[in-house]
């Protein structure tokens, strides 16, 4: 005996048509949705504290991605230079960075000039 296919015309399963739902409308400046009925007091000011402080903290943890990798390839360089101690001049300022075995890291350490005499 033949198997039966379910026959679909794109409108939903087996044929059936799609339930359309309201769709919940997204308020401006906000990337929860609001559902109707269940909105939550706003307080003007925390509202206008907080959204710089978001972004603040979004691109914070970008800039620290971009610090990781960063640190990731000067250790790989460090490691295939075989440069364990490494000193850096950046205009008046002078870096030592020092690849740490125990813990597969560069250290970075300013060297201040007091220090250094």
């Amino acid at each position: 005996m033949a198997k039966k296919s379910k026959a679909t015309n794109g409108n939903g399963k087996n044929g059936a048509p799609e339930e359309t739902k309201a769709t919940p409308k997204l308020t401006a400046g906000k990337k929860q949705i609001e559902i109707p009925g269940t909105e939550r007091p706003a307080i003007a000011e925390l509202d206008e504290l907080i959204a710089p402080f978001v972004q603040a903290r979004y691109e914070r943890m970008a800039q620290f991605k971009l610090e990781t990798e960063l640190h990731a390839e000067v250790l790989a360089a460090m490691k295939r230079l075989k440069r364990p101690l490494y000193v850096y001049q950046d205009g008046e300022e002078r870096y030592t960075l020092e690849v740490t075995e125990a813990t597969e890291r560069v250290k970075v350490q300013r060297v201040n000039e007091a220090d250094a005499q």
